[in-house]
């Protein structure tokens, strides 16, 4: 359990760590209406990494993946991303995430056969990063990450 939590608690760290605040006048603020239908738009037009991301989660997963399910979630500063569920060889592992404040598309795979968090992320300067989650860390331990180039 305690590996669950760390887990999430690392994935959420990559999602919120890619992400910036925006602020917004009333002036600026839309209807609910309209938000749901400019989300939906952003998710279904042109976002930007999202064909690259499509093609890097095509050859993570050798072609053999099913997206599950997709979520929209706005957290208390109003940034809202859509999240959609990867499942590969029948297990529920990875995730293709819209910021939609930044209008880009991450993917992240937690691995719990080989304890690795892989993030793939375009717009930071090492795209690919890997995580191994095999050891609790403790205060006098560091995390073991993995930069990789062109995947």
């Amino acid at each position: 359990m305690k590996r669950m939590k760390f887990t999430l608690g690392i994935l959420s760290l990559a999602l919120l760590s890619t992400t910036f605040f925006v602020s917004c006048n009333n002036e600026d603020e839309a209807t609910p209406q309209q938000e749901n239908n400019n989300i939906t738009n952003l998710a279904r037009g042109s976002v930007r990494y999202q064909s690259e991301t499509q093609e890097f989660v095509k050859y993570f997963y050798n072609n053999d993946y099913k997206i599950l399910k997709e979520e929209t979630i706005t957290n208390e500063d109003k940034e809202t991303f859509i999240v959609s569920t990867i499942e590969s060889k029948g297990i529920e592992r990875g995730f293709l995430v819209t910021i939609v404040n930044e209008n880009k598309v991450v993917f992240a795979d937690k691995d719990d056969s080989s304890k690795t968090l892989t993030h793939f992320d375009l717009s930071q300067a090492e795209p690919l990063q890997k995580l191994d989650f095999s050891n609790p860390i403790n205060e006098n331990e560091e995390l073991k990450t993995h930069c990789i180039g062109n995947f």
